[in-house]
């Protein structure tokens, strides 16, 4: 089925642009619940109206070599775990309710393209004249160093007496110290590795990170 197609199972509750916050709301907490407060149970029923695959979470399906399997009671019957039920509940409740929506994120993922040139690939490294050989050869353009943490707003520990009370007050503070670092080429590793007697050592070839780790 086309993803352009597959209907979005958390997509029917549409989102409002108003909250509602009462006045009591820094007083509310589950450690003390209301003395007028209501507890009971809700009865939900569920029905598949598009295909559903909710993975195993048993360590021996995670296992790259072996399928994946449906999520199952320790009966046997196939169903779907708690906590999802849980987060569907809650997101429509919070929207039906107007509050705020707290388990939501806004975090920014970088993403480096190392195969694009124009962009990263001409300064990072380049064909220039090797000072030691007297010929051209791959010279890195990178320079190195130690991030040294001199401020964490969770660890009052961590402060530093050179900076600044308004440099202080933003959220982490850190140094950066250059250091000299040098290049070792994918050959040399084989070599050393088969005198090691290390077998599948590869790092130049595509490979999963777990492999290539593991080798």
């Amino acid at each position: 089925m086309p993803l352009n197609h597959v209907p979005s199972p958390y997509g029917f509750a549409p989102l409002t642009d108003h909250v509602t916050t009462p006045k009591w709301a820094e007083l509310a907490s589950h450690d003390v619940p209301f003395q007028d407060g209501i507890s009971g149970w809700i009865e939900l029923v569920i029905k598949a109206v598009t295909p559903i695959f909710t993975r195993g979470t048993e360590e021996a399906q995670t296992s790259r070599d072996k399928p994946a399997r449906f999520y199952q009671l320790p009966d046997g019957r196939y169903a779907l775990p708690g906590s999802g039920v849980r987060g569907a509940v809650r997101n429509v409740v919070e929207i039906a309710s107007f509050s705020r929506l707290d388990h939501m994120n806004d975090h920014t993922f970088g993403f480096r393209d190392l195969h694009n040139r124009d962009l990263y690939g001409k300064y990072m490294a380049d064909i220039l004249m090797s000072a030691a050989s007297g010929k051209k050869e791959p010279m890195p353009l990178v320079e190195a160093g130690w991030l040294e943490i001199l401020r964490d707003p969770d660890d009052s520990r961590s402060a530093d007496a050179q900076v600044s009370e308004e440099v202080r007050q933003r959220d982490v503070v850190a140094r950066l110290h250059p250091s000299h670092f040098a290049k070792v080429e994918y050959e040399k590793l084989v070599a050393l590795s088969r005198k090691r007697g290390v077998a599948n050592f590869n790092p130049g070839a595509k490979q999963s990170a777990t492999a290539k780790y593991a080798a």
